[in-house]
């Protein structure tokens, strides 16, 4: 059982990234900077892998995606593909990976926002479904969070047409970094943890 100087939990994320990253510094530098951002305000360690059965693979694929893969398996991958470099948008596939989940898929999202849907990208219209499955009841809606997208995402005229504003019709900017709520959230996950110190969402 490995604890932190704090007495919390070590959750041992053991991973993987595609030989295609070693020929961008830029881009390995910014998948750690990511990753040490968690660290900092969680129990969450990345580990590179050795020989661990759960395993988090970065990747160089089509966008930007987290993608769980077969049931309850600890095996998943990051796509990390073109457009898809910047810090913000990797720490936001990182927390993917922790099990995090869109503000704007929740349950009770209406109460506080508002969506356009007749603005949305069609195909992107599933990113800004509820989510029946959401897990993180307990927790206020959070404006600020990395997982709230900004109020032009997938727009079809970004310049133009909000897809999302508060219920008052605010811009919700965008928020490349950790949020006070999305750091409560990382400390939530000391309790989601199985026998031998690895998690995997």
């Amino acid at each position: 059982r490995q604890q932190d100087h704090n007495g919390r939990r070590i959750l041992l994320i053991p991973y993987v990234i595609r030989d295609e990253f070693n020929r961008s510094l830029i881009e390995l530098e910014t998948i750690q900077r990511a990753m040490r951002m968690i660290e900092h305000y969680s129990p969450v360690r990345f580990i590179r892998r050795t020989n661990e059965e759960c395993c988090l693979t970065i990747t160089k694929g089509e966008g930007c995606s987290y993608s769980g893969v077969g049931g309850n398996s600890c095996l998943a991958t990051i796509s990390l593909g073109r457009g898809c470099e910047g810090y913000g948008t990797v720490l936001h596939e990182l927390l993917h990976a922790l099990g995090f989940q869109h503000e704007q898929q929740r349950p009770d999202r209406d109460d506080f926002i508002i969506i356009y849907e007749d603005y949305i990208i069609e195909e992107e219209k599933g990113q800004f479904e509820i989510s029946e499955d959401y897990r993180w009841h307990d927790f206020p809606f959070d404006y600020d969070s990395n997982m709230m997208y900004d109020s032009y995402a997938f727009s079809k005229d970004p310049q133009r047409l909000p897809t999302i504003t508060t219920k008052n019709g605010k811009i919700i900017p965008r928020n490349d970094y950790l949020s006070d709520g999305d750091i409560r959230k990382l400390l939530e996950l000391q309790k989601i943890v199985n026998e031998n110190g690895c998690i995997f969402l």
